[in-house]
């Protein structure tokens, strides 16, 4: 009886031994299709076992081939090289390496094959199956193929899906990922040859995910027209790795600053990201930026360099490092414009374009940035927002009141309260919309696409189409008068009414390039810019003749009258002044290298906009730099000569740093009279001229207040 329970203390021992060692298959375990040939992570849990033995079989448990003889049961991971078989009858087998009886095998049956791509798969039901660390040769043939792939992930996994050209092909696509729902999770184009596209995500649920390759948009699971061309499709782990910079631009740029745009990715680790700058490529200036990123997607940083010299090249790059390594990206050179002459940049802290402007008086204007309308009181000085739409093209501001918005599309937008409220009206045109012009703010033109022209006569609410006797695209319109008025557009295209818009004729503009912008000063004289060349068409007898003069590099140009000599032409690259109606073009040193969209007479100012919230203010008939040599040093306030004067006097002042200079003319009682300068002011010598024709006789003074700098002076105006 001793023996016998011995015995059973014995088997019950071994057996509590071998209940407390575990194996558990984790993957392959059923339903995986892996390529021959390649490389697999086989993984597993274990409990109390030291070290496994891994094995696979190709023919339903028939018989067992040895992976590994031995491996620590702790590393629960092991990538295997598949053989070069075809099968769906394979499992995994997992047993302790020192006791058979303890072990685990895959639950279902799973496939081993030689993977390429197997059409049809232009839908998700005939999605190819495509496993973690699986490559796939693939192609979009014929034109309009579309190709689907399947695979399932678990919650958590960080993946990335790699798309390269081969064979020399030049396809390009838009790569999409689909949760089994139809729940789109992430996108990317690619269009970079033999460049490779990858595309980072994190699983968020476990499920069926599907991979759609096509030329562009399209929804979940719909054909679209791709190029033909082959390409291969990696899926595979996405591992912490040193940063990759696969971006770098400057923008922005002025006389004294740029700003600077990185591209990269962390890849799972915090990224620091700095900028080395300098005269040289051995830099010597560190721009460190503060925020640190840590994410598997493209993640985008920008900072803003200043202090920099005016009309200087710098050398640029950006540097990305993380605990697995530091990346350096290629060398680039900028150079900053020329200090800006008769110009004072009030750009906006936008990264948005500002695409059109304008004012119709010396305060009230408005501003297209982006999807919004920025309303300005106080001649461009400050901006408000007071609309937003999915699209705006134009802006005509009739007075204070009254403006009309063109959104691209047959709809306009009005406000007759300046701006607080606005009304979309459906003109009915049926074609894009390109530009306005009222004559009053009753009677209005509309020019757009395939020859359209409509015409109100009730301030907007109600739209007549008036035919043109052209097809031809139609971008800008201009009038002089009630009666006179001119549009032009695509291939040459003149057409002039003068009888305010119910009839139009074509005038031989002698080119077939097309045209951007036309302005008249009188019934006589006109101009008209062209689209994409480097010269204007001039005209001194209403359009019957048209001269070419070549004054410029640039194109989508607009030109703004002052009065019948002095005007400014704004175009992509800067801005021509002439103060002779055109015989001479004089270019402009503004401050800045970014693009220019567009300007307005503001008063006897004029305001130009452009691209990242740029916005340029003329001193041009106001306020004139006295020595272009001169650098002042202090502030100072010169006494007006001639004093006394009559009606006209000038105002010298100097400040030697940039400020927010203003500049007013008090009476004897200290009550404002007018406001000559409000607005900030690059340093130097400047000489306003103040003209004193409506005020009466007497003593008055001016004040000049730039930051803590305030001096006041008494002058005589004697009639």
């Amino acid at each position: 009886m001793k023996n016998l329970i011995t015995v059973l203390t014995l088997v019950l021992l071994f057996w509590g031994e071998i209940f407390s060692q575990t194996i558990e298959v984790a993957s392959p375990n059923g339903g995986e299709l892996w390529a021959n040939n390649s490389l697999k992570e086989i993984r597993w849990t274990s409990s109390g076992v030291t070290n496994v033995k891994i094995e696979y079989t190709a023919n339903s448990d028939t018989s067992w081939n040895t992976i590994i003889e031995s491996i620590s049961a702790s590393v629960g991971s092991y990538y295997w090289m598949t053989p070069n078989i075809i099968s769906k009858y394979c499992k995994i087998k997992i047993s302790d390496a020192d006791n058979a009886l303890i072990f685990d095998k895959s639950d279902n049956l799973f496939s081993i094959k030689k993977l390429s791509e197997t059409e049809p798969n232009n839908t998700a039901a005939e999605a190819n199956i495509i496993d973690i660390n699986d490559s796939l040769d693939c192609s979009i043939n014929p034109a309009g193929d579309i190709d689907y792939f399947k695979f399932y992930g678990n919650t958590g996994d960080t993946l990335e899906i790699i798309v390269k050209n081969r064979n020399n092909s030049e396809l390009y696509g838009y790569l999409a990922l689909y949760h089994e729902s139809g729940d789109q999770m992430s996108s990317e184009y690619y269009a970079y040859y033999d460049s490779p596209e990858r595309m980072p995500f994190v699983v968020p649920y476990a499920g069926n995910y599907f991979i759609r390759f096509s030329y562009d948009w399209g929804n979940y699971p719909n054909k679209v027209q791709a190029e033909t061309g082959d390409y291969k499709l990696t899926l595979k782990k996405y591992a912490a790795a040193a940063p990759q910079v696969t971006y770098f631009s400057y923008f922005d740029t002025y006389y004294n600053s740029t700003k600077v745009e990185i591209g990269f990715y962390s890849n799972r680790l915090n990224t620091q990201v700095r900028l080395e700058y300098g005269l040289t490529d051995s830099y010597g200036s560190t721009l460190e930026i503060p925020d640190t990123v840590k994410d598997v997607y493209l993640s985008y940083l920008t900072a803003k360099i200043t202090s920099l010299a005016p009309n200087t090249t710098y050398h640029l790059r950006a540097i990305a490092e993380n605990d697995s390594g530091t990346v350096y990206s290629s060398d680039y050179t900028f150079s900053t414009p020329e200090v800006p002459e008769n110009w004072t940049i009030k750009s906006l802290d936008t990264n948005s374009t500002l695409k059109d402007v304008s004012f119709s008086d010396e305060n009230n204007g408005y501003a297209i940035e982006n999807y919004n309308i920025l309303k300005s009181t106080d001649g461009g000085n400050s901006w408000t927002k007071t609309y937003s739409s999915n699209y705006l093209m134009k802006v005509l501001a009739i007075n204070e009141n009254i403006a009309v918005l063109l959104t691209g599309y047959d709809e306009i937008v009005i406000t007759t309260n300046g701006g607080s409220d606005w009304t979309t009206i459906d003109t009915d045109a049926e074609e894009d919309l390109n530009d306005l012009y009222f004559t009053d703010p009753n009677n209005g033109i509309i020019v757009g696409d395939m020859g359209v022209i409509i015409k109100t006569t009730n301030a907007g609410l109600d739209w007549s189409p008036i035919t043109s006797g052209t097809a031809e695209y139609l971008y800008s319109v201009c009038f002089t008068d009630a009666n006179n008025g001119w549009t032009v557009g695509n291939n040459g295209t003149i057409l002039r009414t003068t009888d305010g818009g119910s009839t139009w004729n074509p005038q031989n503009s002698g080119t077939t390039e097309s045209l951007y912008d036309v302005y008249f000063v009188n019934s006589d004289i006109g101009y008209a810019t062209y689209r994409y060349d480097e010269s204007i068409l001039v005209t001194t007898n209403g359009g019957a003749e048209w001269n070419s003069q070549e004054i410029y590099d640039g194109y989508y140009s607009v030109l703004s009258f002052m009065d019948n000599n002095n005007a400014v032409l704004v175009y992509y690259y800067g801005i021509l002044h002439t103060s002779d109606a055109g015989a001479t073009w004089t270019p402009q040193k503004i401050g800045t290298s970014n693009t220019l969209y567009a300007v307005s007479k503001v008063g006897n100012r004029w305001i130009a906009v452009g691209a990242y919230g740029t916005i340029l203010k003329s001193s041009f008939g106001e306020v004139a730099v006295r020595d272009k040599n001169e650098i002042p040093t202090v502030f100072s306030l010169q006494q007006n000569y001639p004093n006394p004067f009559n009606p006209g006097t000038k105002i010298n002042y100097s400040i030697p740093k940039e400020s927010f200079v203003s500049l007013k003319v008090y009476d004897i009682l200290g009550k404002e009279v007018v406001a000559l300068i409000n607005e900030e002011q690059p340093l130097g010598s400047y000489e306003v001229d103040f003209d004193a024709s409506n005020l009466s006789a007497g003593v008055y003074f001016y004040k000049l207040q730039a930051g803590d700098f305030v001096q006041t002076r008494k002058m005589l105006l004697i009639k």
